[in-house]
Formats: structure tokens, C-alpha cells, sequence
């Protein structure tokens, strides 16, 4: 069975354009874990975002908005639960001991 460390060996990329850290494998599970109270929030903005996509009527004076609108919500849900499954994923990885991959998540 493997040690969780909780020693933070990253740093700062610097090959990257944007802002990115250089993580170990175990430290991408580790920040991919989400606590049952964070869980809980996203499922509940999840929700909040798919009740207003279906709650929104069309504007037939604006359509090109409202196509937009939908897109955008869809996107969020989308995105909220990706990193939703990349938790549960994490958790399993961790449970059952196993080395996670290069690039998990990415």
C-alpha cells in the first residue's frame, strides 16, 4: 500500500503561457479530491445552471442570445461535472493504491 505524503513538492511552470504548476502524480489526485461539502456545492450549482437552461424561454426578439445562453450553461454543467467525475476517478485511483497516470485530468 502507498503513503499519501502531503508534502507540496510543486512549483510554479515556467514553460507555460498561463499560470500552471508542475505537480507529481500523487499531487494531482490529491487536488482532485473534492470534500463531500464541495461535491455537494457543485451538484447544487449544477443544478442551479440546468434549471435555468430549462427554465429560459426564447427570445424571438434576440435568438442569436438566447443560443448563447443555452451554449454557456450547457458549457458550465459540462465543466462542473467533468471535474465532478475527475474526483470520483481520483478517490478510486487512491482507494485502490495504484500509481496514477502521467497527465491525469489534463
Amino acid at each position: 500500500m502507498q503513503v499519501w505524503a502531503s508534502v507540496n513538492m510543486a512549483h510554479l511552470s515556467p514553460t507555460s503561457l498561463f499560470t500552471s504548476w508542475d505537480l507529481t502524480p500523487k499531487e494531482i489526485i490529491e487536488g482532485a479530491i473534492f470534500t463531500i461539502t464541495q461535491k455537494q456545492h457543485i451538484q447544487n450549482l449544477i443544478c442551479a445552471y440546468a434549471t435555468e437552461k430549462v427554465s429560459r424561454e426564447l427570445d424571438a426578439t434576440n435568438i442569436q442570445n438566447s443560443i448563447y445562453q443555452d451554449a454557456k450553461q450547457a458549457g458550465m454543467i459540462a465543466s462542473l461535472q467533468h471535474l465532478l467525475d475527475l474526483s470520483d476517478q481520483a478517490e478510486q485511483t487512491k482507494r485502490q493504491g495504484e500509481n496514477p497516470e502521467s497527465g491525469f485530468g489534463y
